[in-house]
């Protein structure tokens, strides 16, 4: 799925009605219904159904919808903060340039609107920033083509670059609640053994570090997909057909049914980096954007706090 398949996914969700939702958007009926169609054959499974001549949600559909405005909120945040940077580049010449690249899962803990919004007009840069998998964030530091690189991993995995800890994470998983995983507080490595599994695939390295917790153990994990996409190893976790890797905890998971529950593993130090060349020197603007990184997620953890305490008191009233 991409961003512009979950807008239209949006729009016909809020209108149930694809004329409508083709209005609204711009495009042709038609371009609309096979744009939802991909997605379905994608998901392997329909969004929505007719009854009674009206078009109604599937389960599927539901789930994903409380979740997508979100995204789209975020993605249109950073689209027009990313244009706000192009419009400076055109105008300003002579800056310091400095490319960050991200590695997938580094941006969740951190609010974007907090992160991108405030901008750097004060230190005369010109930031550019992008997201690639954890082997692609590497690359782009051992290439140059970034400066710095934000990597949710372990000191293990970096040891040819500098790295600066940001702050320190655990590894979680998703769980549905008909799972007996569920009633444990704290998943041992050893729970993993035959439980289907949805992982992120080679280039990233919480797949590199189940690998290695589990050969540790004399196993191998049992996949049934390898996939970037969140929603998706989400939607299975709904469904009770696996587990897969979850964010730092905001209230206990992120969907009816589904538990987020701390794995314990023998990385300890795990948690996000900032990684660079050795032959780099840090300046001064790249040492304020790792500081403003840290406060974000900072403020970004209390906010989640306090909203898995309403959502704790939610529950038990």
């Amino acid at each position: 799925m991409d961003i512009q398949q979950l807008r239209y996914f949006a729009v016909v969700s809020q209108t149930l009605n694809y004329t409508r939702a083709s209005e609204r958007l711009y495009i042709s009926r038609q371009a609309l219904s096979k744009a939802i169609h991909d997605m379905e054959k994608e998901l392997g499974e329909p969004l929505f159904f007719i009854d009674k001549n009206k078009l109604r949600p599937t389960p599927l559909a539901l789930m994903l919808y409380e979740n997508v405005s979100g995204v789209l909120k975020a993605f249109g945040g950073l689209e027009s903060a990313l244009a706000a940077w192009r419009r400076e580049r055109e105008t300003e010449v002579e800056r310091e340039r400095i490319p960050v690249v991200f590695g997938m899962g580094a941006l969740h803990a951190m609010s974007l609107r907090a992160l991108f919004g405030c901008r750097t007009e004060r230190d005369g840069v010109i930031w550019s920033f992008e997201e690639r998998t954890d082997a692609g964030v590497r690359e782009k530091i051992a290439s140059g083509e970034a400066l710095l690189g934000i990597l949710r991993t372990t000191p293990d995995f970096i040891t040819e670059f500098d790295a600066t800890p940001l702050w320190k994470e655990g590894v979680y998983l998703h769980v549905n609640e008909n799972n007996p995983l569920a009633a444990k507080h704290l998943l041992e490595v050893n729970d993993l053994r035959e439980q289907p599994f949805v992982t992120l695939g080679p280039d990233m390295d919480l797949h590199a570090l189940l690998e290695w917790e589990c050969s540790r153990r004399g196993f191998v994990p049992r996949y049934l997909l390898a996939t970037l996409d969140s929603h998706l190893a989400l939607g299975m976790a709904v469904r009770n057909e696996a587990l897969c890797f979850g964010t730092n905890p905001a209230g206990g998971g992120y969907a009816p049914g589904v538990r987020l529950k701390p794995l314990k593993i023998s990385a300890d130090a795990w948690g996000c980096y900032a990684i660079k060349n050795r032959a780099v020197a840090i300046s001064p603007s790249m040492q304020l954007f790792l500081d403003h990184c840290r406060s974000v997620y900072r403020e970004n953890s209390e906010s989640a706090g306090e909203r898995a305490k309403i959502i704790y008191w939610r529950k038990k009233s």
